[in-house]
């Protein structure tokens, strides 16, 4: 049996840490703007408590509530409740000594951050009393009308590509220069276009968000704690065995392919959201085994660890590598000599002469693949 270490929580670790986190709970709201892919409030919590415990998670947690009961009322500050504070505390409680494997472990915090986005989202369409998507568009257009005239201007004519003064006067300021019947349709057209854009990809969005926020929210903290010897070092998996299960890979490669096909033909705008969910989740999927995948071939190439993550960054960040990405994660999830579930399902036939074993278990199964659950095995 592994002999653990006892946390090293210090005072010192502890009062810094209860600072992080009330910090982090204040500007929790504004965080969803500068990172709208991850929430990244939790994230960040959860990093926290792999260095100082569970006391300035649960400081972070109270603020974060708080902030968000004086913001947006006590109906959103339950919604943010059920969106980002109970899915930690379950995705913190798999992180326990004596737990599951990673892959255990996202087995159940993945389903739970995603069902609770779920929830949420029908829950703050109850709370506000319209669509999500009207709600916040109308919150926009009365920001924005409530802006000096100026300001607003301003902010118009670079989101159009309009030319705009080079500075504002205190005449400018106030009144502004666009005509007032232009300044009215263009914050009209742009309150529309933000309405149809969040009622079609909202809901993807909200999901792939909460997988993502999922994997960080359990893998960084248990590699924290595995590598300062308070966790089993067993429970870890290295990024470069991650993969995806097989069941997993072809029911994402489908999807995206359905998703991409019916979207493209379907005139129903409900249909297409539907469809952009299904395309956004795949392709967080084939990212992360793409992620993987080169985390393989690089350290393989002996890239130091600094140079390879720069490159992975590069590649998910960067246009078109960003997009081209996703496809060599589908080939290296379906065809890749490691982990390719087509792979294995030939070499399983291969080996055992067609004797009728399924194409599902061929991936799962073999003995050179790793656990399901997308990470592979011990150590």
């Amino acid at each position: 049996m592994t002999e653990l270490k006892a946390p090293d929580r210090t005072l010192g670790r502890l009062i810094g840490g209860i600072l992080l986190g009330a910090l982090i709970g204040v500007f929790s709201p504004y965080m969803l703007l500068i990172a709208p892919l991850v929430f990244l409030a939790p994230v960040l919590a959860a990093r926290l408590y792999a260095f100082a415990g569970v006391w300035p998670v649960a400081v972070c947690c109270a603020v974060q509530i708080a902030v968000a009961y004086g913001t947006f009322g006590p109906a959103l500050a339950a919604v943010m409740l059920l969106l980002m504070v109970l899915p930690l505390a379950a995705t913190l409680w798999l992180l326990r000594p004596g737990g599951g494997s990673l892959a255990d472990c996202l087995r159940v915090s993945v389903p739970v951050w995603m069902l609770c986005a779920a929830l949420a989202l029908a829950a703050a369409q109850w709370a506000v009393g319209m669509g999500l998507a009207d709600y916040i568009a109308s919150l926009f257009r009365s920001q924005l009308e409530a802006l000096p005239n100026g300001m607003a201007d301003v902010f118009l004519a670079v989101f159009y590509g309009n030319e705009a003064p080079v500075s504002l006067n205190f005449l400018t300021y106030n009144l502004g220069f666009l005509d007032p019947a232009e300044r009215a349709l263009s914050i009209a057209s742009l309150t529309e276009a933000l309405r149809n854009m969040l009622a079609l990809q909202m809901t993807g969005w909200l999901l792939s968000a909460a997988a993502l926020t999922a994997i960080l929210c359990t893998a960084w903290p248990m590699r924290l704690l595995a590598r300062e010897g308070t966790l089993e070092k067993k429970r870890w998996t290295p990024l470069s065995r991650w993969h995806l299960p097989g069941t997993l890979a072809v029911g994402a490669a489908l999807g995206y392919v359905v998703a991409m096909v019916v979207s493209a033909v379907a005139p129903l705008s409900q249909a297409v959201s539907v469809c952009l969910a299904v395309m956004t989740l795949a392709t967080l999927a084939f990212r992360v085994q793409a992620v993987a995948s080169l985390e393989r071939r690089l350290a393989a190439a002996k890239m130091r660890p600094g140079a390879r993550a720069a490159v992975i960054v590069l590649a998910l960040v960067l246009s078109p590598f960003s997009e081209l990405i996703v496809y060599y994660g589908m080939f290296s999830a379906l065809f890749g000599p490691t982990h390719g579930v087509v792979t294995h399902y030939l070499a399983r036939r291969r080996r055992e002469r067609g004797d009728g074993d399924g194409f599902f278990d061929g991936a799962d199964s073999d003995d050179d693949s790793d656990s399901d659950g997308g990470s592979g095995g011990d150590d």
